[in-house]
């Protein structure tokens, strides 16, 4: 027979970090405020106040996702997915940035390069950019240096 017969509530702080998972058997491990990153703990579900309980036995059972009693998210799931958001849209931001720098860079010297091609050593024959569609076709070519995914205009 188990030395507990009654479930253990744990102890969390709000952004899922476990303070105990006996909060009955080690009161002396109860903070009111979390020692890692200074969020309130709680004890109970904030929808319902129904105990954590740990998901598995032992001294380093990580928080539960849901509420065993109302399945609401607990606060440190939301925090974490909340962070897999920002984390991604970050992502998607420094992407458009760099692709941002990378198109600036091709058009604030496009004009030049177009100079390059009409003057070229030893009179050889030119490269001339004469209208929209040699426009179009050399920046498809610089464009490859930057961009995977370059589409020809429809």
């Amino acid at each position: 027979m188990s030395r507990r017969s009654y479930p253990e509530r744990m102890q969390v702080c709000l952004n899922g970090h476990v303070m105990t998972t006996s909060s009955r058997m080690y009161p002396s491990l109860m903070r009111d405020f979390c020692g890692r990153c200074g969020k309130q703990t709680i004890t109970g579900c904030p929808g319902c106040d129904g105990g954590i309980y740990a998901v598995s036995e032992g001294a380093h059972s990580p928080a539960p996702d849901f509420c065993q009693h109302c399945s609401e998210a607990f606060p440190w799931t939301r925090s974490a997915e909340a962070s897999r958001v920002e984390a991604e849209a970050k992502k998607l931001k420094d992407e458009a940035e760099r692709s941002i720098e990378a198109l600036q860079r091709v058009f604030s010297k496009f004009h030049s390069i177009v100079r390059r091609l009409r003057d070229r050593y030893d009179d050889r024959e030119t490269l001339d950019v004469g209208d929209e569609y040699d426009v179009q076709d050399l920046l498809a070519a610089l464009l490859v240096l930057y961009f995977d995914d370059i589409r020809l205009e429809e």
